[in-house]
């Protein structure tokens, strides 16, 4: 998906038309494991730089997402064994074994459970993913619709500070984007995807499945069409801003009977385009430089925060940024007895 697009008008066009060049480096793709009792594992984020400047100071591995790098932002074999590989590690500590779904992209080596232990692949036959794959039958949608709420939601507050929507869009980074992948994936609920299991006919069709929290229509009780309209007056609909990016290419897929022709046309375009992108940086977006130095000024100012929470009436979201104040000062405490060790064994020497 478009990590960073607004919902500006022609915007599924751009999906059709994301083949190379910079278009590709403003998309990543993003996986998901979900199973049929409404569980879920952690998203799986797909960018094309290895070390964006935004992730350079973090361990990758205590991330919200599962971070991988290819050069188009493509899912490969090689990947997706290896997201494989660390799930039958948690399997086998649990002593399980699943069945798992999945198409029949080229990602998806057929070879590929002859590698594995404690995971029996069903592969999907050909054109029946949209009717038989319960991601793509509203998990995923409700998915990004959570995503655009955090986007444009983010766009709206900083809109007074720059000349235009799309020019905070532009500043928006790759470590942003992961926060409201991990946050959209938070808010998709098992029930959703215990029903949308259901829909796919794996489940039984007579079990119930309560208060599930999606709609026939995804955008019932989302103020997604109002906030399209706040960003950008002359948007796209809202089914086409979370729609408009299904025909992005999630693998390298050469296929069809043309297949010669259309690799000769990707790599002519990858010519061109690394010949337009030649001294471009990985992520154009800016670094923002926190005023807040320490554990305690942090402390501080989400204490602030809640103040002004609270003066306003909205005790419930104090109540929750409580709980962030609460796990800051552990690791306040935390921090200060690091220090006191460290101090007190170079006294020693």
């Amino acid at each position: 998906m478009f990590w960073r697009a607004l919902p500006d008008s022609g915007f599924g066009q751009k999906g059709k038309e994301c083949k190379g060049g910079k278009r590709s480096k403003q998309r990543i793709t993003v996986a998901f494991f979900v199973n049929a009792a409404g569980g879920k594992e952690k998203p799986i984020v797909i960018w094309t730089s290895a070390n964006p400047r935004c992730l350079k100071r973090f361990d990758k591995s205590v991330l919200p997402v599962n971070y991988y790098d290819q050069k188009k932002a493509w899912m490969t074999g090689d990947i997706m064994e290896s997201v494989l590989t660390k799930l039958i590690s948690r399997l086998v500590h649990r002593q399980r074994s699943i069945l798992l779904l999945m198409d029949n992209a080229k990602c998806h080596p057929s070879n590929l459970e002859s590698k594995l232990t404690n995971i029996k692949i069903i592969f999907l036959p050909a054109n029946t993913t949209s009717k038989l794959q319960p991601l793509d039958l509203g998990i995923i949608q409700n998915f990004k619709v959570h995503y655009k709420h955090f986007l444009l939601r983010y766009v709206l507050t900083k809109i007074d500070e720059c000349q235009s929507a799309f020019e905070v869009a532009k500043s928006i980074n790759i470590l942003i984007a992961i926060r409201w992948v991990a946050q959209a994936w938070a808010m998709v609920t098992g029930e959703t995807i215990a029903k949308c299991f259901k829909k796919a006919g794996v489940l039984n069709s007579e079990l119930e499945i309560v208060s599930c929290s999606i709609e026939d229509d995804p955008f019932a009780e989302a103020d997604l069409v109002s906030l399209m309209k706040d960003v950008v007056p002359n948007c796209c609909s809202p089914e086409e801003y979370v729609n408009g990016e299904d025909s992005l290419p999630i693998c390298n897929d050469l296929d069809s009977l043309t297949w010669e022709e259309d690799f000769m046309h990707q790599l002519l375009q990858e010519d061109r385009s690394e010949e337009s992108d030649e001294g471009e940086e990985e992520d154009t977006a800016q670094l923002t430089v926190s005023r807040v130095k320490t554990y305690k000024d942090a402390i501080v100012a989400l204490e602030d925060v809640q103040t002004f929470l609270d003066s306003r009436g909205h005790l419930e979201d104090s109540a929750k940024l409580g709980i962030a104040v609460d796990s800051l000062a552990t690791l306040h405490i935390a921090s200060m007895k690091q220090k006191t060790l460290y101090d007190f064994f170079c006294k020693e020497q």
